[in-house]
Parts: C-alpha cells; sequence; structure tokens
C-alpha cells in the first residue's frame, strides 16, 4: 500500500518538472505585460526576396487583447475577430526551415480558421514573429513585429 502514494508523489513531481519546462522554454506566451496583450507593429518581412525592413508608423499592426485580434494594413483595419494558441511541433514540416530548439513551437489559428496554412509565432519581450507557408517553394513569409 506505501507503493502506491509513492508513485503518485514521483508522477506529481514528474508533471510539475515538466510542465515548468514548458513554461520556461517560451512555448506558451506568458500572461501579463511579457506576454502577447498588446499592439505590435511590421517591422520586418522576410520571403524568398531580400528582407524588407519597414520604418516606425508604417500603419501595420496587430492588437491582441484577451482573445480577439485586430490586423491592420497601412492604418486601415484589415481583418478582426478572434484567436487560440496552439502547441505545434510541426513548424520544420510546415515552413521547410529549421531553427533553433524552443522557437515556433506553437501556431496561432485566426477565427477558428484551421483550414488556413499553419501560422507559427515566436515571442519575447520586444518581438513577435509570425511564420506561415514553404519557404522551400517560395511561398514562405516571415514577419517580425515590435511590441509598441
Amino acid at each position: 500500500m506505501n507503493k502506491l502514494p509513492a508513485f503518485v508523489v514521483i508522477a506529481l513531481v514528474i508533471t510539475g518538472v515538466t510542465c515548468k519546462k514548458q513554461m520556461d522554454c517560451g512555448c506558451v506566451p506568458p500572461p501579463g505585460p511579457d506576454g502577447l496583450t498588446g499592439t505590435w507593429e511590421l517591422r520586418e518581412v522576410s520571403s524568398s526576396m531580400p528582407t524588407t525592413t519597414l520604418p516606425a508608423g508604417n500603419g501595420n499592426t496587430i492588437k491582441f487583447s484577451g482573445n480577439q485580434f485586430e490586423i491592420h494594413a497601412n492604418g486601415q483595419l484589415e481583418s478582426s475577430g478572434t484567436f487560440v494558441i496552439e502547441g505545434d511541433d510541426t513548424f520544420e514540416e510546415s515552413v521547410c526551415l529549421v531553427f533553433p530548439d524552443n522557437q515556433f513551437r506553437q501556431r496561432i489559428i485566426f477565427n477558428n480558421n484551421r483550414d488556413a496554412k499553419k501560422t507559427f509565432l515566436n515571442l519575447d519581450k520586444t518581438n513577435l514573429m509570425l511564420a506561415s507557408g514553404c519557404f522551400a517553394v517560395d511561398a514562405g513569409v516571415l514577419k517580425k513585429y515590435e511590441r509598441q
């Protein structure tokens, strides 16, 4: 009988360590001011063409609040609605690129459109990167946003 409680304790410790590692890796955007909430301005676009750098104040933004988003192009509302973020380990197959471990380990789904090309995200305190399409066939794009 004593083995069952010990097994439960070990299982809980392993689960806690695994969850802590997942949170530390940056796989899930943290809550609060370091998370996704806020306005992000597009500053770089990379694809099969040379990288395009955009100046501050260019009007190309994405705003997140709760589970809501707004995308503005040249200052005009382009799309809005809801989003969810899910863990997804298919980045390399989906965009045909290899990045360092623990980057682009989740995807963002806008307006519950699961049929759209997968859009993967990577987030730090000041930068948000969104990647979609396969770069090997000229359809990939990497957008880098800066927190406003």
